[in-house]
Parts: C-alpha cells; sequence; structure tokens
C-alpha cells in the first residue's frame, strides 16, 4: 500500500510539473480504495488547495458496477499491438506504448502526512469531493450521486502542512525469486528470436540480486510549483465576427414545430365549411342593412366528420383483425352449441338409468322369490337321502310355473 499511494501521487505531480495550472482541476477515478479512494489522496489534494496551487478540486467516482474508465480502452490497443510484434524485453514493450514514461523515485508522501491526518470514517460511500478555497482555509464538500446536495465536512483532513519534504522509498524485491527466474530464462533460452534477449534478462536479474539497478532521480516537485497568484490572467481577446456567427449557430437551439398531418379529403371539407360559413354571414348582413326580419331563429346543425388516417401499417393487418374477430365469435357460438348438447345428452342418460334401475328392482324381485323355493326343496330331498340307507338316484321333477 506505500507503493501505491506514493506512485499515485507521485504521478500527479508529475502531470502537474509538465501542464499549464488552471484554477480549478477535476480528477475522474475509480472506486479502488488502495490506490484513490483513500484518505491519503483526499488529504494530499486539500494541500493542494491550501497551498494555493489550485483554487478549486474536483475528485469524481463512478457507481459501483459502473468503474470502467476511458482509459481502459487504451488496453485493447496494447493487446492488439501484441498479436502483431513480438516483444521479449522491456525496452520492446516501451516501444509499443503510446508516450511511456519512467518511473523515478517515490516519495513516501503516505508516512510523511501520516502523524498530521485527522481520522476518517465512511468515506467510500460519496461519489463526489470538492475541495474549495475560501480566503485562508480549505472547506471540503462531498455528496452521493450527482443529483444531491454538497455537504461540507466539520473539519479538515489535514488541519497542516507537513514540515519538509518525504523520504524517498526504496524498491523491495525481496518478492522476487531470483535465481528460479534465472533458471526459467536459461529453459527458454532456445525460444528467443533475438539473441540480445537471454542477455538482457541475465542483467536485469543480476542488478536486481545485487541490488546495482539504477532508478531515475526525481526531485519533490511540490515547491516549485507556480500559485495561483503568480500565474498571469489571460486578457480577453475580441472574437472575428464569422467566429461568432459559428458559435451562435452551435448554440442555438431551434424551436421544434408540430404539425398535424391535414388530407386532401379534409382540406376539401374544411374550404366548402368556411365557404358556408361566409355566405351565411354575408346574407344575414345583406338582410339586416334591407331592413328585413330574419324570420323565425333556426337552429343550423353542423355535422363534423373526423377522418381518422389509416396508416399503412394498420391497413395491411386490419383484415386479419376482422377475421380473427370473426372467429372468435364463431367459437363462442360453436361452444355454446356443444354446451346445449352436452346438457340434453345428460338429461336422456338420466332418465335411461332411472329406467334401468326400475327394470332391476322388477327382476330382482322375481328372481329372488324363484331362489328361496329352489333352495326349500334342494334341502329337503338332501336331508331325505341322507335318512334313506341305500344308494339308489331318486328322480324328481321340478317344474316351474308362473
Amino acid at each position: 500500500m506505500h507503493f501505491s499511494v506514493g506512485f499515485e501521487l507521485n504521478h500527479v505531480l508529475s502531470y502537474l510539473q509538465e501542464n499549464v495550472l488552471p484554477p480549478t482541476l477535476y480528477i475522474q477515478a475509480d472506486n479502488c480504495g488502495r490506490e484513490n479512494k483513500n484518505k491519503y489522496v483526499l488529504a494530499f489534494l486539500e494541500l493542494l488547495v491550501a497551498e494555493n496551487i489550485f483554487r478549486e478540486i474536483h475528485l469524481s467516482f463512478l457507481y459501483v458496477g459502473h468503474t470502467h474508465e476511458d482509459v481502459d480502452a487504451a488496453f485493447s490497443k496494447v493487446s492488439q499491438k501484441l498479436k502483431c510484434v513480438d516483444v521479449e524485453t522491456l525496452p520492446e514493450l516501451f516501444d509499443i506504448l503510446p508516450e511511456p514514461e519512467p518511473i523515478g523515485k517515490v516519495y513516501d508522501v503516505k508516512q510523511w502526512m501520516q502523524p498530521y491526518l485527522s481520522s476518517l470514517e465512511k468515506i467510500s460511500f460519496p461519489l463526489h469531493y470538492k475541495f474549495e478555497r475560501n480566503q485562508d482555509k480549505v472547506n471540503i464538500f462531498y455528496k452521493g450521486p450527482h443529483y444531491n446536495d454538497w455537504i461540507q465536512m466539520e473539519d479538515s483532513i489535514l488541519p497542516r502542512k507537513p514540515p519538509g519534504k518525504p523520504m524517498n522509498l526504496t524498491p523491495d524485491y525481496t518478492r522476487i525469486n531470483v535465481d528460479r527466474n534465472i533458471k526459467q530464462v536459461e529453459q527458454l533460452k532456445q525460444l528467443f528470436k533475438n539473441e540480445n534477449s537471454f542477455d538482457f534478462w541475465n542483467q536485469f536479474y543480476k542488478a536486481i540480486k545485487d541490488n546495482t539497478r539504477q532508478i531515475p532521480e526525481s526531485s519533490w516537485i511540490l515547491d516549485e510549483l507556480p500559485r495561483q497568484g503568480d500565474i498571469p490572467t489571460i486578457e480577453e481577446t475580441n472574437i472575428p465576427s464569422h467566429l461568432k456567427d459559428i458559435i451562435s449557430k452551435e448554440t442555438t437551439v431551434p424551436q421544434v414545430v408540430v404539425r398535424r398531418k391535414i388530407t386532401s379529403q379534409s382540406k376539401q371539407q374544411t374550404a366548402k365549411r368556411k365557404q358556408t360559413v361566409k355566405r351565411k354571414k354575408q346574407a344575414s348582413v345583406n338582410r339586416s342593412k334591407q331592413g328585413k326580419p330574419n324570420g323565425k331563429r333556426r337552429v343550423v346543425t353542423v355535422t363534423k366528420t373526423v377522418i381518422i388516417p389509416v396508416i399503412d401499417e394498420v391497413k395491411r393487418y386490419i383484415w386479419l383483425w376482422i377475421f380473427i374477430f370473426m372467429m372468435n365469435i364463431a367459437v363462442s357460438i360453436l361452444i355454446l352449441l356443444v354446451m346445449m348438447l352436452l346438457k340434453c345428452l345428460c338429461s336422456v342418460l338420466a332418465v335411461l338409468l332411472y329406467i334401468h334401475d326400475i327394470w332391476l328392482q322388477t327382476i330382482n324381485m322375481h328372481i329372488g322369490t324363484l331362489h328361496a323355493c329352489t333352495h326349500q326343496i334342494i334341502h329337503a330331498c338332501t336331508h331325505q337321502i341322507k335318512r334313506m340307507s341305500f344308494h339308489a338316484a331318486i328322480p324328481f321333477q321340478y317344474v316351474e310355473t308362473y
């Protein structure tokens, strides 16, 4: 985290050194708390306003889930170049990057400001911060979405400027396994297209192992930046007339006019109606001039015809709509007839079941009497046979009469 915050703030200083400083600075950053959205960045921006380097600074963040910046599109250009060009060393990588800058010595701004910082809570929720200079005091405002009102902080994040300048951050190579990387480079030696690539990586890792890698020098430029009072004011110049005309054309918003579409038939009807009204008014004026009474009051009924224009898209499907409507009516009538037929069938089945029950009752009455008589005769014959001493067939005849 030391290196991340220090690198971000040093990068801001190097950018300010190479450009003309306006009174207001706008910064668009992502929601990464490790690099951008933390108390060290906020305190450093307050310091820039307190030192009168800027009169006002706006720091804005995007919504969560929409944090891709425009600069992210630059990585796609680099990946497209890597598909066409082989890169084996760091200098070759710098050649395909757009305007690369070497990283010099990084100052430990975090530790420099740490003893003088106020404690902050819930700084990750706002999406906009504003640092505004009011005489010798810096007012800090924050808000959520852009349509909310600014809320002023009660106190300063950095009450006073830290004395002196921050110390340099020394590179930490302890996490790099140099010996393993050297072995990997030797194993990949045959894959290098350029013979100098293998020598470059050997020298690179040897410099890291011996801690003799050269880092470009850089200076603490905060005290060297111009203040707003030292920046000369730009006098207003007269804009030529032709440029004023171009600006007025680009900035003027014309009025949007909406006109109803009138068909030829409606135009003719409107013209006839106007002529009729005009003729009636003229006749009334003539009668009044001649002194003739107008007679009985007549009630004139004016019929207005409203024509609804049918567009081609509606014409295309109007017969389909009529067919679907007629089909709905036919299906409804068919369903009604089927229901009536089912009701009649149910009534007929109920009558048939009633007749069937009567018939079963009648049959059961006769069959039940016959079964009782037959059972008594068979029982008597069986008893008589058991009493006889010989087994002879005894014929008997059973006549059933009705």
